[in-house]
This record gives C-alpha cells, structure tokens and sequence, in this order.
C-alpha cells in the first residue's frame, strides 16, 4: 500500500449488470431464483448463490453464463445457498456449495453438471475451507466435516464446538482453525482430526480466524470488538488490539507485517510489529434516515500482490483501496 495518507477508495462498484438482472428475478417472488445470499469472486467467473437454492454464474462482463439448480428442479427444496467456495482440480476448478438444509453440492461450472451431493449436515452450511483434494464444512449443528471432494467421501467429523462453528482457516502446513458462537477458538489436527487445543480469551462470538502468510500467527475476532493475536508454534495468546466495535472480519496483508479488521464502524489497519494503527478507512455515505443504519463492512481480501485491498458492504458496493 501507499503510505497511510494515501490510502482511500480508488474504485467502487455495485456490479449493476448482475444487479439488474438479481431484480428483474426477484420480482417473481415465489418461482424465480430469489435473492442474492452469497457470493464467490474466481478468476473465470463470478457465482452468486440465492434464497430459492439457485447458483447463478457470471462472467466478468457481468453476463450470466448458467442457473445451476434449473435443471434439477429441486434445489428450492434444499433452501437457501448458504456458501460458496472452489475446489482446484486438474484444468478445471469446480464449484462446492452450501445450503440452508445442509446439503452439500458439487458442480462444474463449465458444463454445468451436478457432479454429486452430499448430505451429512444437519443444519444449515456456514462456512468452507479448501486443500487439494480435501475440503472442510462447518455448519449451525455445531459440526466440522472432512470430504475428499473427488468421490465424495466423508473422510471424518470433528466435534467440539458447543454452538454454530462459524468460520474455518487452514494452514499451509494442514493445520485447521475454526471459531464459534461458543466464544472458542479451536485448533485440530487434520491427521486424525482430533482436537489438539482451545484458544480460550474471548467473551463473545467469534466471526472471523485468519491465519498469517508464514503461518506463525493466527488472528480471530468477534462480537466483543478485540483481535486476539495468537503464536501458532506455542498456542498461546500474545497480545489483543482494541477494535472499539464489533468485528464481521479479519485479513493479513500478504507483504507487510499488517492486520486488517472489518468493523461496525469502519476498516482498522494495525502495523504487528508496533502494535499501532496505520489508518482507519471511513467511506463517505449518503445521508440516511435517523433510524436508518450506516452501511459497514462484512468481508475484506487483500490481492495476491498485497496493493490493494478489496471491501464488501452492507449497502451491496465493493469499495477497493490502495
């Protein structure tokens, strides 16, 4: 990034040609594919899950490509896309996703086949997290699942979490992270996917766990509004940084030693090696009603090359900064 007095929104975008054909489909309310509930940006195609169990897939002209679910008729039955994630195979990358019922389906995006579905959760999908050949679900029934995504296999089921497991984050190293609504952050074993230790600090739900590039940190954070910064080699607690507000997310930057928090109120930057605040990113709104809320930020993502980074909000923009 440029220096801290550089920072500031470069691009939005509200994605309007996606936008305006979600409308023109939410007007059939009981038979069109719903609303929009989640969405995964790729570099071939952009997939947008909705509340009648459609994934639509776009290209990044905005054009829509395929209604996956169309053909199966029943994907409304599932409910609603709940998550969307990619699994890397050899020439081809493939959708996994996530519903409301807790099925989990398969496609590929290109040819627009169901390759399979799966279905162990109990209860809605909340969150996955990809390696290779495996990939890893968690859900509001309180359960992490390993699948070999291939075959379709559940290779194992890891318990632990008291409540919804809401977020998981893998390791280089094959180490798997997850936080709950338990107040807990867990860290497992993915050799025989057996708890290895609780990470015990914070005293409310926790959204977000990210781990840094090297894999010597992990970061979570949630509702009671501080970044608990963990040492991965000795699992101890190392410091927190007060964000004053309730956090939707965290990221590190891939080349500076940076935590970065998506707030109630705005997005935090903090330098880890002074512990100090490199700037706090506050878009300008439009006015709103007195009862209205300021949009906020829910997700963030750094590009690979660590220049620029990428906010979703609450009022459906995408504000980039750099």
């Amino acid at each position: 990034l440029a220096p801290a007095t550089a920072v500031g929104v470069i691009a939005t975008s509200k994605l309007m040609g996606i936008s305006r054909q979600l409308a023109k489909n939410a007007e059939y309310l009981q038979h069109g594919v719903g609303l929009p509930t989640t969405i995964s940006i790729h570099a071939k195609f952009i997939a947008v899950g909705t509340t009648h169990g459609h994934v639509l897939v776009f290209d990044h002209f905005e054009e829509m490509r395929s209604n996956l679910g169309a053909k199966d008729g029943k994907s409304g039955a599932f409910g609603a896309v709940t998550s969307i994630d990619v699994c890397p195979g050899q020439g081809q990358d493939y959708l996994i996703c996530g519903f409301f019922s807790g099925m989990v389906k398969l496609w590929d995006p290109r040819t627009r086949q169901l390759i399979r579905q799966l279905y162990k959760h109990n209860s809605s999908v909340c969150s996955f997290s990809v390696q290779a050949n495996v990939f890893y679900s968690c859900a509001v029934d309180n359960i992490i699942k390993v699948w070999d995504w291939k075959d379709g296999t559940c290779l194992g089921t890891m318990h632990g979490h008291r409540e919804t497991v809401a977020n998981l984050c893998l390791t280089p190293e094959g180490t798997l992270f997850s936080s709950g609504i338990d107040k807990m952050v867990k860290v497992w074993s993915l050799t025989n996917c057996k708890l290895r230790k609780n990470l015990v600090g914070h005293t409310g739900y926790v959204n977000s766990v990210t781990v840094s590039p090297d894999g010597s940190l992990c970061a979570s954070g949630g509702k009671d509004g501080v970044a608990m910064l963990w040492d991965l080699g000795e699992g101890k607690r190392l410091y927190s940084l007060d964000a004053g507000d309730i956090i939707h997310s965290l990221c590190f930057s891939p080349n500076r030693y940076w935590l970065c928090a998506a707030t109630q109120s705005c997005i935090m930057i903090w330098d880890l090696e002074t512990k100090s605040i490199v700037d706090e990113l506050r878009p300008e709104f439009q006015p709103v009603g007195k009862k209205a809320q300021v949009p906020y930020c829910t997700c963030l993502a750094w590009s690979a090359d660590g220049s620029t980074l990428y906010s979703g909000y609450t009022d459906n923009l995408i504000r980039v900064w750099c």
